[in-house]
């Protein structure tokens, strides 16, 4: 349950900072004659707020496939030395 009121709370964070954000650029674009970096502020911190989201509600699903990756390679490394000290004694 706190899982999910934290991702909210993340959530709407995040949308509130994306929304002052795109304001910035709206004012960029027609007070400042800058449409090109109104555009990128706009495209970048959209980019940047998604990927955030995503990372959050998938954070633990992402932790364990670390875990996982960072077992296999231990456990490859491991077998490998033990191969090659096995095969220097020949």
């Amino acid at each position: 349950m706190e899982s999910i009121i934290y991702q909210l709370a993340f959530f709407l964070v995040t949308l509130y900072i994306l929304l002052k954000v795109i304001g910035f650029a709206i004012y960029e674009i027609k007070m400042l004659n800058n449409k090109s970096g109104g555009i990128a502020v706009i495209v970048f911190s959209t980019i940047i707020v998604l990927c955030f989201d995503v990372i959050i509600l998938f954070k633990w699903n992402l932790i364990f496939l670390y875990l996982q990756l960072k077992n296999f390679i231990s456990i490859s490394l491991f077998s490998f030395i033990i191969c090659k000290k096995d095969k220097s004694n020949d």
